[in-house]
């Protein structure tokens, strides 16, 4: 499916090891805030990371804390 074309094309060895921001968002969660162990959904499992809202209320950076497997 293509609604996790970028999921697939980001793992590499059945693990995630890059997040692309393709559109930073409006209005996303709380501004100014870091969000921890947010589950990333494909094919695999246990892939998580942490994303930081900027004072804007947009997604300012996502990095991988765990890479998940499959």
């Amino acid at each position: 499916a293509t609604t996790n074309a970028a999921v697939r094309d980001n793992a590499v060895d059945g693990s995630i090891k890059i997040v692309t921001i393709t559109n930073r968002g409006v209005g996303l969660g709380t501004a100014n805030t870091t969000y921890t162990a947010v589950p990333i959904s494909g094919d695999g499992s246990g892939a998580e990371c942490t994303i930081t809202i900027d004072g804007d209320s947009k997604v300012d950076t996502i990095n991988i804390s765990s890479q998940g497997s499959g």
